[in-house]
């Protein structure tokens, strides 16, 4: 091995050094090139897990809505029939009650989630959309994690 090193010009020396130093460079690079695609795997899975709940939020949002329409509505037609009908005694508003039937809805629901029911059965009992449902488990998760 001696008599190869001692044989080698010193021209040949140094392109011996560069080619070493070029197969560490490529085997570095190599090895940055794998860690870059496990971080874009993991990128790219947290971004499908944002958007699944970006998604589910957005559909309870509209359920919840739909439902405060319903209640305005609800509101509006007791008003008219309050004004067309003034001999009548004034009942209970039927906001509070919906109100009051949204909560224990919304109580019942976390129960059931609680209980360990799916987010699909938990909607089939309550009658609430699963959507809702979703976001109502996904607000209970947040809700009892421990804030870092």
């Amino acid at each position: 091995m001696q008599s190869i090193i001692s044989q080698f010009t010193s021209l040949e020396a140094i392109l011996a050094g560069v080619v070493i130093i070029s197969w560490v460079a490529v085997s570095v690079a190599l090895l940055s090139l794998m860690r870059v695609k496990r971080q874009e795997v993991a990128v790219r899975d947290a971004m499908e897990e944002l958007k699944q709940t970006v998604t589910i939020g957005n559909n309870g949002l509209i359920g919840m809505g739909r439902k405060l329409l319903s209640i305005e509505k609800n509101m509006q037609r007791q008003k008219r029939n309050q004004l067309k009908e003034p001999q009548k005694p004034a009942a209970a508003p039927v906001p509070r009650a919906s109100i009051v039937n949204m909560d224990s809805h919304y109580q019942q629901a976390g129960e059931m989630l609680a209980q360990g029911l799916t987010a699909g059965q938990v909607a089939n009992a309550t009658g609430m959309s699963q959507a809702e449902v979703q976001l109502l488990a996904m607000l209970r998760t947040t809700a009892t994690e421990p804030v870092s």
